[in-house]
This record gives structure tokens, sequence and C-alpha cells, in this order.
């Protein structure tokens, strides 16, 4: 059987879609909890990470619909590089931050900064979505809840500080 290109295309992202609703339902239905606090230990154990990319839409920025990761990775406004090295300032304020954030199970959501976190071979190692207030987000692509341990930064606070000004 031939296809002409793009409806051979069409159909591979209908299979796509059709095997990701497939997984996120074999996912979801699974308990999280233990999931999310064993993501975060990982991450802050990370010990190989040797590039750090923040992404950001402003907040200034209005949508019809929460903007998901995959849509924050697809058009952000805003991408910085950082290359880690042993005595680098941002990761080391960034695993403090981590340190001092509960993860809890949370719900989809509109998101506005991205942290994502390569090995030496550029290959990802993880990823966390916050939303502009920081209560919420993503880590990979499980929907979390954030909060505080002690009176401190939240991930959007620290992430507003640190990088905001680099923006405008």
């Amino acid at each position: 059987m031939r296809f002409v290109f793009g409806k051979q295309v069409r159909v591979w992202k209908f299979f796509m879609f059709f095997g990701m609703c497939l997984f996120c339902k074999a996912t979801t239905a699974q308990p999280i909890e233990n999931d999310i606090q064993s993501m975060l230990i990982n991450i802050q154990e990370i010990h190989s990470v040797a590039k750090m990319e923040i992404i950001h839409i402003p907040f200034s920025l209005l949508s019809i619909k929460a903007i998901t990761p995959d849509e924050l990775e697809e058009t952000y406004h805003y991408k910085l590089t950082i290359r880690i090295t042993d005595r680098d300032f941002y990761f080391k304020s960034f695993k403090q931050v981590l340190q001092n954030t509960n993860i809890e199970k949370g719900n989809e959501g509109d998101v506005r900064w991205g942290v994502i976190l390569f090995n030496e071979k550029s290959r990802r190692i993880a990823s966390i979505y916050v939303s502009a207030l920081g209560s919420w987000g993503y880590i990979n692509s499980v929907p979390v809840a954030f909060s505080t341990k002690e009176s401190g930064k939240n991930l959007s606070e620290w992430l507003n500080d640190s990088f905001l000004a680099l923006f405008k």
C-alpha cells in the first residue's frame, strides 16, 4: 500500500497519539506518591548533570488554555543554557531549593518555567516545570503540587529571582 507523504505522516501521528493515550492511561492508574518522592531524591542526588536549560514564557502573555510542558518546550520565549561545573552557583542553589520543597500528587495546569537537566552526552536526565506562582507543576510528565518545607523560596521565586532579570 502506498501513501502520499502528508497522509502517511497523519496516520503516523494518529497512531503515536493513540499509543500515548494508552500509555498515559496505564501509568496514571498506578499510585504515584512514592514515585514522586523518589524522583525528587534522584534529582537532588544527580552528580552527572553537565547542562541545565531554563525555559520561560512570560506571565504577561495570556493563553486561551493552560500551557503544558510540551507546549512550553515548543513555544518558549526565553531559553538560557548553563554549563554545570563543580562550583556552579545556580545548580547548587537549585538543589537547595529542591531540598526545601515538598512534592505531592497534583493536577495538570499552566506552566511558565521549565528546568531541564542533561548529562555530559546531552541526554535528558530530568525535567521540572513550574507554574507562575510555584505551587504546582510537573516532574518529567507527572503533575505535582509543590510546597516549601521551611520559610524559604519556592521554585518559582528562585527562578524569578535568579533569571527573570536576564530575560528582560
